[in-house]
């Protein structure tokens, strides 16, 4: 194939930076495990990278509380579930003068089961007018045009919207990882992966601010709450389920997160605490905490004695117990339990 000029970079970017593809084959060949799913160590890898990268992805675009981070094919599908899941009948909507299909496609089809478009008042770009906002429910908008390239004024947008009781939700595709953002003050917030993320085709993301609760797009296994008919009241579970090979390597390539091995040379649960949480972002998250401060801990599967839907546990010193709570609280975690080994297939709680 002879040499060629890519300018379309708006569309989708390529060539990929050597580190994706890198990632890619490192994925492929070393990481298969499926996150969420098991305490064994390519299980626990895999849910490390996801952590690691929604952690990430959150202080990138400054959005708070990371789990609301939802992972998903693409910018399509979390728009989707922002609209189809919050959105009834008799609710109104508003959207700009340039909007992608992403948008009006689904709008066009919630308008046959009573739900009421209509555009907000427009600035010459085609974009809503802060001074303007209309009595709606949610208003939509692109952070950047893909066809003008015209520029919202977020900050002033979201202060209006705000002013007014209005949910404002922005179409990050075209500047995430483009042009220095920060969303925090949007309402919900839906990207995509393989633009000036740099990573491959079917990668996307959604956030929603805390409060704000679609019901689901997608139901079906998450590892969690697996003896429910329902999905997982808990965020992010609620909404993500698994997702190919390829995205875990865009987490770990394009947010160059690495996943961290466990502090210590720590030994089995004999005479140890093992500490359970609720969730596998929970998980995470503590392990973050514990090693930042120095406390050593070893992660371990949760003994199935101990029910609960997640299935990973860390094992601390006896010793360690009070700084292990003092740490996960000012992390904002509260743990499910601490438990002592008494027997075989036998727990105390000692907290």
């Amino acid at each position: 194939m002879k040499s060629v000029t890519y300018l379309d970079n708006a569309s989708s970017s390529f060539p990929k930076p050597p580190g994706v593809i890198r990632a890619v084959t490192r994925a492929l060949a070393k990481t298969g495990a499926n996150p969420n799913r098991a305490g064994h160590t390519l299980g626990r890898a895999a849910s490390r990278i996801v952590f690691e990268t929604r952690e990430a992805l959150a202080e990138l675009l400054r959005l708070p509380n990371p789990e609301r981070i939802i992972f998903t094919k693409n910018a399509t599908e979390g728009i989707n579930l922002a609209l189809k899941g919050l959105l009834r009948r008799g609710d109104k909507v508003a959207i700009s003068g340039v909007e992608h299909n992403a948008v009006i496609r689904p709008l066009t089809g919630l308008a046959k089961r009573g739900v009421k478009v209509e555009h907000a008042p427009l600035t010459a770009q085609g974009l809503p007018d802060p001074r303007r906002i209309p009595d709606v429910k949610l208003l939509v908008t692109v952070t950047g045009s893909n066809v003008s390239g015209a520029m919202a004024d977020i900050p002033r947008l979201a202060a209006a919207c705000r002013k007014k009781g209005v949910m404002l939700m922005l179409d990050t595709a075209q500047t995430a990882g483009a042009v220095p953002s920060d969303f925090a003050a949007a309402d919900i917030v839906a990207g995509t992966g393989h633009k000036a993320l740099l990573g491959p085709q079917g990668t996307g993301f959604v956030w929603f601010r805390k409060g704000i609760e679609p019901e689901p797009l997608i139901e079906g296994g998450t590892g969690s709450f697996s003896e429910s008919g329902s999905m997982p009241p808990f965020w992010p579970d609620r909404h993500e389920v698994p997702r190919p090979l390829h995205y875990k390597a865009w987490r770990d390539a394009v947010l160059r997160r690495a996943s961290p091995r466990s502090q210590g040379p720590m030994s089995g649960a004999e005479g140890k605490i093992i500490v359970v949480f609720t969730t596998t972002h929970e998980t995470m998250k503590a392990e973050k905490a514990l090693k930042a401060a120095g406390i050593k801990f070893r992660p371990t599967t949760k003994p199935r004695a101990l029910g609960g839907s997640c299935q990973l546990a860390l094992i601390v010193a006896p010793e360690s117990v009070d700084m292990v709570k003092d740490e996960t609280q000012k992390s904002g975690l509260a743990p499910e339990g601490f438990y002592t080994q008494t027997g075989a297939g036998e727990w105390r709680r000692v907290d």
